[in-house]
């Protein structure tokens, strides 16, 4: 009886473990802005890029995704799966697919997504 019971607490372990490497967790979003002074956002439909065009440094749509960013850092998931391309904003590293009513990172550290709203987005348009 012994044996079972140590082995349900290494599973109770494991599965603790599991659920905090899953849980929601911060994404260092403030690296992808020190490193460049421009982003390149790419609008597509369907699959397809229709509208293609660079915000840099010091205009509006810039200082509004970097506050954007600097708002969101928080809340991000693992996510192992592919997404059709959206709403891309991208430099080096880091690319930003804004989807719907989510957003999917990809950076150095893996891939992750956020739930946000539509509006908080929609500026790029």
């Amino acid at each position: 009886m012994r044996g079972v019971m140590c082995f349900t607490n290494v599973k109770r372990i494991i599965v603790i473990i599991l659920a905090l490497s899953l849980s929601a967790c911060s994404a260092n979003l403030d690296e992808a802005f020190e490193k460049t002074d421009e982003f390149i956002v790419q609008i597509h439909e369907s699959g397809k890029n229709i509208k293609e065009y660079k915000i840099r440094r010091g205009t509006e749509k810039y200082l509004k995704f970097e506050k954007w960013a600097r708002d969101n850092e928080w809340g991000w998931s693992p996510t192992p799966a592919t997404y059709v391309p959206g709403v891309v904003v991208k430099s080096g590293d880091y690319h930003f697919n804004f989807i719907g009513d989510g957003v999917v990172l990809n950076n150095p550290e893996g891939q992750y997504s956020k739930d946000i709203n539509k509006n908080e987005y929609e500026y790029f348009y």
